[in-house]
């Protein structure tokens, strides 16, 4: 049997790695500017990022009834209100976000090692949180060191931004995942259903990343509400508010199994 399904997925990480690295040395070549690159990287994260919090809620939902309405509010409600505290915390501490980046970080670490030992051929997202000592130290050590990482490392190389290395480990994350579920698509036989469902997945943000790079270049193209409101989804506080409860969300329910 090939090593590939008894669980040997070392390779997955290692090609998401290799796909960002080629991915941000072609954008440093042609885009120099680190401003103008930071928010390329930030249409792309958005876009892959947010399709990737999609589809985590699909696959939780998946084969459980349907929530009443009130379920819905009751669940949706206290993450509005904490996301609205969040966002005054902001204002009054800029720097807050940048929190938000060492659980990023340690949710990226944690998952790589997790799709190291999965099969292909399985069923389940990803194996149950570890709660080994030494996995948990291990994994909070790294997140810690690519959070310095992601802050020193342009003070030492002036044509690397801030950005470019937050976005290496933020896109590293989101395309380990989609390598692992094509690799996992192409083995049990369902490869063109599963592109359907990405594209699907990642289209709605997509379509709005779009629609804010035509209204930055033309500022009278969209109404002032719409625009206004497409600032907030589409800024970076914000998704690492959303991906930060996606982490705590996929940390809860790995560790009940």
């Amino acid at each position: 049997m090939p090593r590939a399904r008894r669980g040997g997925q070392a390779w997955i990480p290692s090609a998401s790695i290799v796909t960002v690295t080629g991915y941000g040395f072609a954008l440093g070549w042609l885009e120099p500017e680190p401003s103008a690159r930071g928010e390329i990287h930030v249409r792309i994260i958005l876009t892959l990022g947010y399709g990737h919090l999609l589809a985590s809620i699909v696959r939780s939902r998946a084969g459980q009834p349907a929530s009443s309405a009130w379920r819905v509010v009751a669940s949706i409600a206290p993450l509005v209100a904490a996301y609205v505290l969040y966002a005054e915390l902001c204002r009054m501490w800029p720097m807050l976000p940048l929190a938000l980046l060492g659980v990023s970080a340690w949710h990226t670490v944690e998952n790589d090692r997790a799709i190291r030992r999965m099969p292909l051929d399985g069923t389940a997202p990803i194996a149950p949180l570890s709660t080994s000592p030494r996995d948990l130290a291990g994994d909070v050590l790294a997140a810690i060191a690519i959070s310095i990482l992601a802050l020193a490392l342009p003070r030492w190389l002036p044509m690397i931004d801030t950005a470019d290395v937050v976005a290496a480990f933020s896109l590293h994350h989101v395309a380990t995942w989609l390598v692992l579920v094509v690799a996992r698509a192409r083995v049990q036989g369902q490869l063109r259903a599963t592109a359907v469902r990405l594209v699907w997945l990642h289209l709605p943000m997509g379509a709005l990343c779009v629609a804010s790079m035509i209204a930055l270049a033309m500022p009278s193209a969209l109404p002032p509400a719409i625009t206004s409101g497409a600032e907030v989804v589409l800024s970076p506080a914000t998704y690492l508010f959303w991906s930060a409860a996606h982490v705590v969300h996929t940390a809860w329910r790995r560790s009940a199994r």
